[in-house]
């Protein structure tokens, strides 16, 4: 499938089914597309990605295109274990290697009552390039820790990449790391 100005966006108001949802052998192609206001709400503790959850191949990847004001969140007070996370504010992309070009993330988040891992983008196996991420952040209302408050990855390669005002926004005795960038394995390099 390829999703640009010319193709309808999927949408569903169930909990955990996302504008966007692919999983295995289904190519998905994403260009000059805009996803703006989306969200995935969970009370059960577990949530992934505001925009697109994507678990199958990307292959041309995310080209030109924009997401603001994505989220994804915990609402549950009741959720107190640690092990829950919401991942992705906009994007979570757990399958194959995918590219991600001349893009803007502004203005999402991850977080809730549960740890936030990635404000805008929760992702391995990722190059990024062109791209601007502003405003992003996450967040955790209780002592979790919370992860990259832009891009949350692994094996992440980061070229030309402008990062601006993105943050950790937790309560008070909880455990911060990677205000712009959380990774694990990889390289970047950004400028400003």
């Amino acid at each position: 499938y390829t999703y640009g100005e010319n193709y309808p966006l999927l949408t569903s108001d169930i909990v955990d089914v996302l504008s966007l949802y692919k999983d295995g052998d289904v190519v998905v192609d994403i260009s000059d597309t805009s996803f703006v206001n989306y969200s995935a709400v969970s009370a059960t503790g577990f949530a992934y990605g505001g925009a697109i959850y994507n678990t199958g191949k990307i292959t041309n990847g995310i080209i030109n295109s924009q997401f603001i004001g994505n989220y994804i969140s915990s609402v549950n007070s009741n959720v107190v274990n640690q092990s829950y996370v919401s991942y992705g504010g906009a994007i979570m992309q757990n399958g194959t290697r995918f590219a991600i070009t001349n893009s803007v993330f502004k203005d999402n988040y991850a977080g809730g009552y549960a740890t936030g891992y990635g404000g805008a983008l929760y992702g391995g196996y990722t190059d990024i390039t062109g791209t601007l991420f502003e405003g992003n952040y996450v967040f955790s209302t209780t002592t979790d820790t919370s992860r990259g408050g832009a891009i949350y990855g692994y094996a992440t390669n980061i070229t030309d990449t402008i990062f601006r005002n993105n943050g950790i926004r937790n309560s008070a005795g909880s455990s911060k790391y990677g205000g712009a960038i959380y990774t694990k394995i990889g390289r970047a390099s950004c400028r400003e």
